[in-house]
């Protein structure tokens, strides 16, 4: 979703924060503010994990410390409880303070591929001649693939299972280092040999790794048959860009004749739900919403936030004044301190058929469509605009988000604080992710356009 920061305040912690280390007893008050911060400002903390499983978390979070803790290991602790939340918007980020433990670390010299329970190598940075590409991992250091992924999930708690592992599988290295901090590593295979690998560099590992390229934000093609791809990589621009470049994009899909649009947002990276809107204009039957109801954590901070986000200028100085002419405004003012407040949401109407497309649409998604990007596909599988193809969505169907308040930490660490629920068009709150018409393991878009371009 689209993420705005307001700076709330410094927690108090009696300690010296230009230090390299902070006491065990520092620590454990900081957990309990943290819990404190969560109850005060996220609109429903316990949602995804109860209050008696954080508290005992929190306790033998601070019993395995030493008396005095550095900044790698406070890191990993804050990490460890925030991500236990469940939230994949409420997050711990790290800071330059971290530097000297990111580069004094040893990783594995590899680029790894993790499933449920296989771990394989991609590709080995080695420059050795005994290549281990394309080797299957059963153990690292006496753990087995399912220990490994268990362990390391819990540092990279992104909402859902599958999520969390194309995170693991894309900084499988460092996330196996932040957990378990080894300089060397003994390697099992799958058929039964056994090496030991001295660990490298974050940066070493950076700088043997190829450039891969990001591509534009939208890329259309027009593979025959037919077929219009329209691939989009987030919603992060301003909704004013979107909806021009929407305008001359379905133009030229309309001028090239196309009766199919295979909509790509595998890997979509989420920000600004009202994007999916204007896009969805162009192809829903029936007039929608993009959320049944959002709930807002309302407490002067968050307005104070919400106005800086959402009503720029002169804008935020009149807010109390307009309120009556925005859904938003209207039930955040009216709402009490330390309360929740509602937003149902008005239908938007399709486009007119001057705009219009009129074919199939074939959306693809994907364990990587995130955030703004699963709402839109909630959107699209609840009004049947058409059909969806690939994989499940990384985060659920209905999740927290809007990260506006952010809390400062010691060693300059930051907490970012959801202050959002969003429920799904169909206001149907199972916890679950998007799931596809059709589910398809191998090459999502070579399978759509097998199965649907003409």
């Amino acid at each position: 979703m689209r993420t705005f920061i307001f700076l709330l305040l410094n927690f108090l912690v009696v300690q010296n924060l230009s230090a390299q280390t902070i006491s065990r007893d520092s620590v454990a008050g900081l957990l309990q503010n943290i819990a404190g911060a969560m109850e005060v400002y996220h609109p429903d903390p316990y949602h995804y994990n109860d209050s008696t499983a954080l508290a005992e978390l929190r306790t033998r979070l601070v019993r395995v410390l030493p008396e005095t803790v550095d900044t790698l290991q406070l890191y990993r602790s804050l990490n460890l409880y925030v991500c236990a939340y469940g939230d994949a918007h409420t997050r711990v980020y790290g800071s330059e303070a971290l530097n000297t433990s990111r580069q004094n670390a040893r990783v594995l010299p590899f680029d790894l591929t993790l499933r449920e329970d296989e771990l394989w190598i991609r590709h080995d940075y080695r420059n050795s001649p005994a290549d281990l590409s394309g080797k299957r991992i059963t153990e690292i250091n006496g753990l087995t693939v399912a220990q490994l992924d268990e362990r390391m999930r819990r540092h990279a708690n992104r909402e859902t299972i599958s999520l969390d592992r194309v995170v693991l599988s894309q900084q499988f290295s460092y996330y196996h280092w932040l957990s378990f901090n080894n300089i060397t590593y003994r390697l099992r295979f799958a058929d039964g040999t056994q090496v030991e690998v001295e660990g490298i560099s974050l940066q070493q590992l950076s700088d043997r790794r190829p450039a891969t390229p990001s591509g534009p934000v939208l890329e259309t093609s027009y593979p025959g048959n037919g077929v219009a791809v329209l691939t989009i990589r987030h919603f992060n621009a301003s909704p004013k860009y979107f909806k021009k470049r929407f305008r001359e994009i379905f133009r030229e899909i309309r001028a090239a004749g196309s009766t199919t649009l295979i909509l790509d947002l595998r890997g979509h990276d989420g920000g600004d739900a009202r994007v999916g809107v204007e896009l969805a204009r162009y192809f829903s039957p029936v007039e929608f919403r993009p959320f049944a109801y959002s709930e807002w954590r309302v407490t002067p901070a968050f307005r104070q936030a919400f106005e800086g986000a959402y009503l720029p200028g002169i804008l935020s100085r009149v807010a109390p004044l307009i309120k009556g002419f925005n859904p938003h405004l209207r039930a955040i003012y009216n709402a009490e301190d330390h309360t929740n407040a509602r937003v149902d949401y008005p239908v938007a109407k399709p486009y007119g058929k001057g705009r219009r497309f009129a074919g199939e649409v074939v959306l693809l998604t994907d364990e990587q469509t995130f955030s703004a990007g699963t709402c839109f596909a909630a959107m699209f599988k609840d009004y049947q605009m058409g059909t969806i193809v690939g994989r499940e969505s990384g985060n659920l169907a209905n999740f927290h988000a809007d990260a506006m308040l952010r809390m400062g930490l010691p060693h300059g660490m930051l907490l970012r604080i959801s202050t959002s629920y969003l429920v799904r068009p169909s206001g149907d709150e199972t916890v679950e992710t998007v799931q596809p018409d059709v589910w398809v393991e191998g090459d999502v878009l070579e399978f759509a356009l097998q199965e649907y371009g003409g």
